[in-house]
């Protein structure tokens, strides 16, 4: 039985492909729109545009979008953890799922929870869903990852005025997570109700 670990190699790191293409994606859009436009609003989720029917795909496109550098820097070192973790333990489909649905639930509770006024942007929405499945994955005798797990969560939320998708991603995340269990498990047991022994 594979032991699951929070270590992280520099090996594993390297094969984390989907994780790596993610952090190029955040990193390509960031250069695009906060450097040579200079307007990541543009990818931005605007409640009061949301409001008025506008703007609807952003409430996916404001994962992708950062403010300014330390908040593309913060992510994108919490996505390479969790990121290099999930990776070792999910499917590359089972990952996107997690990652691109709890961005957007994330999204949709800061809508409808924050004010009309109030302008939404960034991936830790998605990144606090794959933690949430790496909590459920890691022993709990290994402390380290929940010790950064805690440190990450204080950062996050002590940094943002608004923690809506925060809260909500990491619900999400669990919920999948345990989702996936449920259908694993159920899964392995009717493989082993099938198969056949020979005497």
């Amino acid at each position: 039985m594979r032991k699951i670990s929070f270590e992280l190699t520099l090996e594993d790191i390297k094969q984390s492909h989907l994780t790596l293409t993610l952090i190029g994606i955040n990193v390509f859009i960031f250069f695009i729109f906060n450097i040579i436009l200079e307007d990541p609003v543009i990818l931005a989720q605007e409640n009061y545009k949301i409001m008025n029917g506008e703007k609807l795909w952003s409430l996916f496109t404001s994962i992708l979008v950062h403010l300014n550098f330390t908040h593309l820097f913060s992510n994108i070192l919490g996505l390479l953890v969790f990121g290099s973790v999930i990776e070792k333990f999910y499917s590359r489909s089972q990952f996107l799922t997690i990652y691109i649905t709890s961005g957007i639930v994330g999204s949709i509770f800061s809508y409808l929870l924050n004010s009309p006024g109030t302008t939404g942007m960034g991936a830790s929405g998605a990144i606090f869903g794959i933690m949430a499945c790496v909590f459920l994955k890691i022993p709990k005798e290994d402390k380290f990852v929940y010790i950064y797990g805690i440190i990450y969560i204080g950062f996050a939320i002590g940094s943002s005025p608004e923690n809506w998708a925060h809260i909500f991603g990491l619900f999400c995340g669990f919920l999948i997570g345990f989702i996936i269990k449920f259908i694993d498990k159920k899964k392995k047991d009717k493989n082993h109700s099938t198969r056949k022994y020979y005497y």
